[in-house]
């Protein structure tokens, strides 16, 4: 809550967006990205402005694009976890660690962002679900078990709904 209230809220540029004049506090940057009917073109843009913010300025940015995206990593989390309490606090750590990583390395020109974030997040926690020091070593068997985890028709928009 602190980074989003006064004093000093962090807020997004309406240019960013096409609103000039405006500017968008990370709570009202959640609600739009949580929203369907939020056309790809605004949520790139939007997620575009959140990269460029955390890869330039106060690390604060960093945290605030965590803050945006938790209802979703949360979910990846708990899809991955499956009601394990006991995995939880390891997955969460790599979901998050994997899209913290992905927040500062993921392509900013290309489209569909914000799939691509959560992707390396939900990859990252599943690699983590099935890590060789929590199952067999064998490599063979860890890959059965991550296949598990990521059906083939499985989309990022199966798992985030």
């Amino acid at each position: 809550h602190a980074l989003t209230r006064e004093p000093g809220p962090l807020q997004l540029d309406g240019i960013a967006i096409g609103q000039p004049g405006t500017y968008l506090g990370l709570d009202e940057t959640q609600h739009l990205l949580l929203d369907p009917a939020v056309p790809c073109g605004l949520r790139d843009r939007l997620w575009r402005a959140l990269t460029n913010k955390a890869r330039s300025e106060d690390p604060a940015w960093v945290v605030g694009a965590a803050v945006v995206a938790a209802p979703r990593l949360r979910r990846i989390t708990e899809r991955l976890a499956g009601g394990r309490a006991a995995d939880d606090g390891d997955i969460e750590a790599a979901v998050l660690s994997g899209f913290v990583d992905a927040l500062a390395t993921a392509s900013i020109e290309h489209r569909h962002l914000e799939q691509r974030l959560l992707w390396a997040a939900h990859r990252a926690g599943a690699w983590r679900m099935y890590s060789p020091s929590q199952h067999s070593p064998d490599s063979q068997q860890l890959g059965v078990h991550f296949r598990a985890a990521l059906p083939d028709a499985t989309s990022i928009t199966q798992i985030l709904t």
